[in-house]
């Protein structure tokens, strides 16, 4: 029985032959590595669209959850909102007021929480005095609060009078008062003598730089003159350093 396929004659040279058959082989050879590599990327990027998809998949099932819940939610609130309107129940539009707020001075304007805001940003925060205002002016607006902005004239009067307290209120009675002296010339008749006090005992126990509030402060203002040199004055203590 005669083959099918009957073998080829080939009229060239056999050492030509060879060097074709070799070069069709290496031919082959490089395109057959080059589609396998092309598959092998393709295969991994398969995985990795099918490993991207399946984590977005999970995101999206999170996120419909998470909406899911918040709806309900809106549902419930709108339903409750329902509700106190049918009961004729007041439903509050603005956050209540601190209680500073509605604590207010004999003869003031504004309340004691203005003062203790106001005072904190200037004295704690240093904030200008304009700026302190404009900081009030959000604070409030953001809040919701409906109270009255002081201006930064008023600040300055507040500060004015905490400083006058702090000039004449009584001092510790003690010996060990160190006492820093500052004689402020100016032209005219108006001067001013400043004493800064510091206990010792304060200072030691410390160890370390003082601060405002380890200072106690004196001053002597006014128009100098021999009259008021003579005028009786209630002695002071002398301090154990100058």
């Amino acid at each position: 029985m005669n083959s099918i396929h009957p073998h080829k004659v080939y009229t060239s040279p056999m050492r030509k032959l060879v060097r074709f058959f070799e070069q069709s082989r290496d031919g082959w050879k490089k395109k057959c590595r080059a589609a396998k590599a092309e598959v092998k990327r393709l295969t991994q990027r398969v995985q990795r669209l099918e490993q991207s998809r399946a984590t977005w998949k999970s995101r999206v099932q999170t996120l419909e959850e998470e909406l899911a819940r918040s709806q309900a939610q809106a549902q419930a609130l709108a339903h409750e909102v329902e509700r106190l309107q049918a009961s004729n129940q007041e439903v509050p539009s603005s956050p209540p007021r601190p209680a500073a707020l509605a604590v207010r001075l004999w003869h003031q304007h504004y309340s004691l929480g203005h003062l203790e805001l106001f005072l904190g940003l200037v004295l704690s925060a240093s904030v200008s005095l304009r700026g302190a205002s404009q900081t009030l002016s959000v604070m409030f607006a953001f809040f919701q609060l409906e109270a009255p902005v002081p201006r930064w004239q008023t600040g300055r009067l507040w500060l004015l009078r905490l400083g006058y307290y702090k000039l004449t209120r009584p001092k510790d009675k003690a010996e060990d008062w160190v006492w820093v002296l500052d004689h402020t010339v100016q032209i005219g008749n108006d001067k001013a003598l400043l004493i800064l006090g510091v206990r010792l005992s304060v200072w030691q126990a410390r160890r370390g730089c003082l601060t405002h509030e380890d200072i106690r402060c004196g001053t002597q203002m006014g128009r100098w003159s021999i009259s008021n040199w003579k005028r009786p004055r209630p002695k002071p203590a002398c301090p154990a350093r100058l």
